[in-house]
């Protein structure tokens, strides 16, 4: 983060690395060398790799979700367009097990005004919990694949 936006760096850092070692305990990720504030990068914004993140920290600092957006650019998946059950299992998933569970319900609860979106988010919940009694690793591989999974085959 920028120097001056950067009093509350230990707390951004130790949200940050308490969700990517939720993510990495359950074999999901591989923890980037690097997460670094995109505000450092000016107007010419880069793209995260897998090594170095780059987030919009001071943004997320501001709104105090921190936490959720290190968790929601650990969820990538290879397509824009999702099926709406697997694609919100996949999430839910992340956002259980880095206890951000809350955060991502209300921001579901905010896109979801249909009665269509209201049941994907049922059927997302039941899968998440059957998912949740699984070992540790047979976790991290269901996430893994349900990246895949989400994407409509027909997308761009």
């Amino acid at each position: 983060m920028p120097e001056a936006t950067s009093r509350n760096l230990v707390t951004v850092r130790q949200e940050s690395v308490k969700v990517l070692n939720d993510l990495a305990a359950k074999r999901a990720v591989n923890i980037p060398a690097l997460v670094s504030d995109q505000l450092v990068n000016g107007r010419l914004q880069k793209a995260s790799t897998g090594r170095v993140w780059y987030l919009n920290l001071t943004y997320a600092d501001q709104r105090r979700d921190v936490a959720y957006q290190v968790m929601q650019a650990a969820v990538r998946f290879p397509c824009t367009r999702l099926d709406p059950v697997k694609g919100r299992a996949v999430m839910l998933w992340a956002a259980t097990v880095t206890d951000q569970q809350d955060a991502y319900k209300k921001r579901d609860d905010q896109l979801s005004r249909t009665p269509e979106a209201h049941s994907a988010q049922r059927k997302a919940s039941a899968i998440v919990s059957d998912v949740l009694t699984k070992p540790d690793a047979e976790q991290g591989q269901w996430f893994r694949s349900g990246l895949a999974d989400a994407c409509n085959l027909d997308a761009a």
